[in-house]
Parts: structure tokens; C-alpha cells; sequence
């Protein structure tokens, strides 16, 4: 958890300079907090103490001894202080909001004379005379240096949270141009060329976007007229693989006729791929959806691989099973990944498991060969054209990396997909999923 939760910081740089705010925000508070509690520990508060004490002396001296409360009124009210008197027979005190001895909590200051001075809600004053006990109150809460700072602290802080929350809702929204990037580059790393990242930036960061989006399609025009040279060479290529297989027939050695006539085939086979991906890629070359029986189609394409080895073998596949489908793509679909499952199973094998799992909403064909599996690194470009595992291309495991692009070609116009799970020396499983 530590570990996912440290990958995403070192991934996110709108957490990290979030984090670095925080950093900021944490220091300021500690050093605000440090800078309180030195006011109200060190010297300056025992200069306060003595102060107040040398004060409330004054005071007391002035009263006299006994204490004349007509001057201790006087007094209370030329200074704006509260003043509370107690002995044997007299309790006095200025208003009538003065508070109890009982209700301070102060330090003691000096213990010989019998004095303590602090804050507690306020700067007060407590000085015991022969049995005479007197409380000053020298300043009221609201007036005091205490809580001026206490005040001057919490606005300090309110203030610069308040500060630190526009500034993460500033770069948030600064920042959102890179969380719209990514979310392109992420469609764009799955092939999705047509996309135009929008922006009404004009920055560094809308810069950077228009710069992607002229390479987006700086891109998506080297695959088209990649595209268009291959549709281009592969209809030039028809005409003369015909008059070929023509003039095939009038050779006499029957060996070189046969291995001729595969080579011709595989090429005719790699046209049709090229082309018929393009013809998908096409307005007028959909799929042309009806209701067909997947049943019958899937049993037609594996009669067709009848005398293959290791075989195939039909699991699960109920008697009538009715979608809407171009059957001629999905016949041609089905050829190429049974194709490829017998093509890299070894002979004497398991047969090739072909097998239909049905949910409400979706139909899944399971092929399944127990041959030699494919890399796991590999699996996420198997559906690239012209890909290839076997990077020799031999002869034996054939093919030009074709066939797989064309298959997703077609299972995403029938609003389907494909899927690959594979282990090396285990096998490898494709799942074909058509929605209901």
C-alpha cells in the first residue's frame, strides 16, 4: 500500500506540487506555533510577569492598608481594570462580572509575597496582603496582548489555508490541460487515430497539445498512405498471381508445381487480408448485419479443417444460436483463429478446443490450442498489422501478421471484441465476443 501510494506521488506532478504547498503551509504553522509558545515561556512573559507584578503593587499601595474601596473604585475606573478585594470583613469587587479567586488558573510568580501572575482568559493579578486578598484583572480577553496573538495566529492560519485551497483549485485547473493529454495519449496508444485533443489554451501546456495534435495527424497520413500503397500493390498483384496459376498448369514436374502453387496461395491469402481490412475500413465495405445461426456457421469452418492435426474438438455449442452478423466475415473470422490454433499446436497434441459460453447479454467463442504459447511482453501487439511472434517469419508458422488485425477489424464491426490469454508451453485461448 505504502509502495502504490509512493508510485503515485513520483508519477503525479500536480501532487507533488500540492504536497510541496503543504509542505510550506505545515512549516509556517509549526514556526507560527513556536514563535507563540516562545512569546509565553521564555523571558518576555516573565517580563510581563513582573510588569504586571510591580503594577498591581502600585495599586495596592495606593488603596492602603486597610483597603478604601471608594479609592479602589476610583482606580478601577481611571485604568479600565477589574478589581476584587476579600479579607475578614470585606468582600468587595468593581463590577459585578469580576471573577471568583477560585475560577483563576494562574502560575505563581513570586511565593515569598505571595503573588501569582498568568493569562487565563486574560492577564490577571493575585496578590495576598496581611489576610487581605486582593485580584486585579488588568485586562479583559478581548484586550489582551495574549489574545491578540492567540487571534493573530488562528486569522494567520485561516487565512492561509484559505490561500492554500484557491491555490490547489488554481493549479488544478492550470493542470488540467496534462490530465487531458494523457487521457489522449492513452486512446491514442490503443490506435485511435481520429482523435483531436481539445484545448482553448493558449500556454506553454495548449502549445504542447496542438504540437501533439499536428503529430496525431502527421501519423494518422503515413498509416493511410501506408495503408493505400499496400491496397494499391496487393490489387496490382492480382492480375498477375492469376495468369501465374495459368501458366501453373502446363508444368509437368509436379513438385515444383505443388510448392509454386502454396507460395501463390499464401500470397493470395496475405491480398485478401490487406484488402479485406481495407474494405472494412470502408463506408461502403461494412459488415452487412442479419440474422444468421453461429451454430452452423462454426460447424462449416471447422469441417473445412477436418483432415488438420491434432484436430479439433466442439464443446458447448447448444443447437441454435441466432445473432446479427455479416456471415461471410464471421466465416472468415473463425478460419483465421482456427487457423492459427493448429498452426501452433504440435501434432500430436491435444485437439484444438472450439467451445460457446452464453450470458444474457453476450455470446463468447472460446478457441483453445494447447501449443506453444505466447510470450506474455508480446500479447499487446499481436493485433498490430504486420506483427508477428515469430520474428524468423518462418515458413512453417506462416502467415504476415495480418490476420489478427483484420479479426479485430472484424469483431469491432460487429460491435464485439477480442481477447488473447496465453502461457508459454501451455497454450493460448482467444475469446470472441459478440453482444446479444
Amino acid at each position: 500500500m505504502k509502495i502504490r501510494i509512493f508510485q503515485k506521488i513520483q508519477r503525479s506532478l500536480f501532487i507533488k506540487i500540492v504536497l510541496t504547498f503543504l509542505a510550506s503551509y505545515i512549516v509556517f504553522t509549526a514556526s507560527q506555533a513556536l514563535l507563540f509558545r516562545y512569546l509565553f515561556k521564555s523571558a518576555h512573559f516573565i517580563q510581563i510577569q513582573q510588569n504586571s507584578s510591580n503594577y498591581a503593587n502600585y495599586i495596592v499601595n495606593e488603596i492602603g492598608t486597610p483597603p478604601d474601596t471608594l479609592i479602589a473604585k476610583r482606580v478601577a475606573l481611571k485604568n479600565g481594570i477589574g478589581i476584587r478585594i476579600e479579607g475578614p470583613d470585606l468582600n468587595w469587587k468593581s463590577t459585578n462580572d469580576m471573577r471568583e479567586f477560585d475560577e483563576i488558573n494562574i502560575s505563581e510568580f513570586d511565593k515569598e509575597k505571595n503573588i501569582r501572575v498568568g493569562f487565563d482568559k486574560g492577564l490577571f493579578v493575585d496578590i495576598e496582603i496581611n489576610d487581605i486578598h486582593y485580584l486585579f484583572a488588568m485586562e479583559r480577553r478581548e484586550e489582551g496582548f495574549k489574545y491578540r496573538m492567540e487571534l493573530n495566529l488562528f486569522i494567520s492560519l485561516f487565512f492561509t489555508t484559505l490561500f492554500l485551497f484557491i491555490i490547489y483549485l488554481v493549479l488544478r485547473w492550470q493542470l488540467n490541460p496534462i490530465r487531458t493529454l494523457h487521457k489522449g495519449i492513452t486512446k491514442l496508444s490503443k490506435g485511435d487515430f481520429d482523435l483531436q485533443i481539445e484545448t482553448d489554451r493558449h500556454d506553454e501546456l495548449g502549445q504542447l497539445i496542438h504540437s501533439v495534435n499536428d503529430m496525431i495527424r502527421s501519423i494518422k497520413e503515413r498509416i493511410h498512405a501506408r495503408d493505400q500503397l499496400l491496397l494499391d500493390v496487393s490489387h496490382e498483384l492480382r492480375s498477375p498471381l492469376t495468369r501465374t496459376k495459368v501458366a501453373l498448369e502446363f508444368l509437368e514436374d509436379e513438385n515444383v508445381k505443388k510448392n509454386i502453387t502454396e507460395d501463390i496461395t499464401e500470397m493470395e491469402t496475405m491480398i485478401t487480408e490487406i484488402l479485406e481490412t481495407e474494405r472494412l475500413k470502408s463506408s461502403h465495405g461494412g459488415v452487412q448485419l442479419q440474422k444468421i445461426n453461429l451454430n452452423q456457421i462454426i460447424k462449416e469452418v471447422i469441417s473445412e479443417f477436418s483432415d488438420r492435426q491434432p484436430g479439433l474438438k466442439i464443446l458447448n455449442l447448444p443447437d441454435s444460436i441466432i445473432i446479427n452478423g455479416d456471415a461471410e466475415r464471421i466465416r472468415i473470422l473463425l478460419r483465421n483463429i482456427i487457423d492459427n490454433a493448429l498452426k501452433y499446436s504440435k501434432q500430436d497434441n491435444y485437439p484444438v478446443e472450439v467451445s460457446l459460453r452464453e450470458k444474457s447479454d453476450e455470446l463468447t467463442i472460446e478457441v483453445q490450442d494447447f501449443g506453444q504459447g505466447i510470450p506474455e511482453k508480446e500479447i499487446p501487439f499481436v493485433f498490430e498489422p504486420f506483427y508477428r511472434v515469430d520474428k524468423s517469419r518462418s515458413k512453417e508458422t506462416g502467415g504476415y501478421g495480418l490476420g489478427m488485425n483484420m479479426s479485430r477489424q472484424i469483431m469491432e464491426a460487429h460491435g464485439g471484441t477480442i481477447d488473447i490469454s496465453s502461457k508459454l508451453n501451455v497454450g493460448t485461448t482467444v475469446y470472441l465476443k459478440f453482444k446479444k
